[in-house]
């Protein structure tokens, strides 16, 4: 069995991530009664790691700048931190089920109707960039290196 796990092709294949609530740990559901959920490539995979390594080149080119030294400037840095890690998560996502997208000022507003997300890169960047509780899911999910591996014996 030992010899039968390849954690890079398995997390190649991708896995599926089913979306919780935030405080309860519920699966949420979509109205068809199936859970919301993400497809995920893993960190681990060609594609995860080629995704990683853009990221820390671009990184590296930005670290020559100046140290922020003012809470604005912190703020830039850290919404960039954002922005990277949603650009990553992006890369690495397959697909979706059930997402559905409000803009901020309607958020909270129990009148306001959400509309399902179709799929796309641009989507998903936008989704990890403002549901950030979405992304520490895809990320405490993509650091679980059990989720993605598929021996003979589990397919």
């Amino acid at each position: 069995m030992f010899a039968h796990i390849d954690l890079e092709k398995s997390a190649e294949s991708g896995a599926t991530l089913d979306i919780t609530h935030p405080a309860t740990g519920d699966v949420l559901m979509c109205e068809n009664g199936q859970p919301i959920s993400l497809t995920l490539l893993g960190i681990n995979s060609v594609t995860g790691k080629r995704a990683i390594a853009k990221m820390v080149l671009a990184d590296e080119k930005k670290g020559k700048q100046a140290k922020p030294k003012t809470v604005d400037q912190i703020m830039e840095k850290l919404e960039r931190s954002t922005h990277g890690r949603a650009e990553l998560y992006a890369q690495l996502t397959l697909g979706w089920s059930g997402i559905s997208y409000l803009p901020k000022e309607e958020r909270g507003n129990p009148k306001a109707k959400a509309q399902l997300l179709d799929f796309t890169p641009e989507n998903a960047k936008l989704i990890y960039s403002e549901y950030t509780w979405v992304a520490e899911q895809v990320k405490a999910f993509m650091e679980e290196e059990a989720n993605f591996i598929k021996t003979p014996e589990m397919k």
